[in-house]
């Protein structure tokens, strides 16, 4: 029991640095996103420490953004800990969703603001196309219902960007937006807006 406690204070003492970083990151102007532990959301002075560094560094609404898990969002502790960060002003994006369509089933309880698909999608659009096509468009159908926006990560060329934006995704990021830049930040991101602007131009 001492080596798990033990564990779960490392993680969420490794949570605060790493909101205290994103919070000086979207001082300089982006929104910066950052996933949190289930061990965090559990912390119940976490909600106080993230209030505390937003305005210590006098950051805007929606400037950090905290990503949970679906392992994580559905946790006990989760529906207090997503109303506290979003009364900070923080949306709260459920990431790396994947599986059965059947697991938003969450969105009617939590107020969420947007929902992130898993890159395991992208790797199964290589493979088998029409069937993660069909998956994606299952998990957009369940997000619009409940308003929240759609994203999905990891994808890594131009061909799957354009699969998943021409369905009505939100959203896409991932090592596309860096192939051409090591020194670019390991996640880019691009929305349907950006490429209907750049294709126009």
């Amino acid at each position: 029991f001492g080596l798990v406690a033990e564990r779960y204070a490392l993680q969420t003492q490794l949570d605060r640095l790493l909101v205290r970083s994103a919070v000086r990151l979207a001082g300089q102007g982006d929104a910066v996103a950052v996933e949190l532990t289930g061990a965090t959301v559990a912390a119940s002075d976490f909600v106080r420490q993230i209030e505390l560094e937003i305005v210590a560094g006098g950051l805007r609404p929606g400037g950090l953004v905290i990503e949970l898990s679906q392992a994580t969002i559905t946790s006990p502790s989760a529906a207090a800990f997503v109303q506290g960060v979003r009364a900070a002003g923080c949306p709260v994006v459920v990431s790396r969703a994947s599986g059965d369509v059947s697991r938003l089933g969450y969105l009617k309880q939590l107020p969420v603001d947007g929902v992130k698909l898993a890159s395991t999608l992208v790797v199964e659009l290589h493979r088998d196309a029409s069937r993660a096509l069909q998956t994606i468009e299952g998990f957009m159908e369940q997000a619009r219902r409940f308003g929240v926006f759609t994203a999905i990560e990891g994808v890594d060329d131009d061909e799957v960007r354009d699969q998943v934006l021409s369905l009505g995704l939100d959203r896409a990021q991932g090592p596309l937006w860096r192939a051409d830049d090591p020194a670019a930040p390991t996640e880019a991101a691009v929305s349907a807006q950006d490429v209907s602007a750049g294709d126009g131009g």
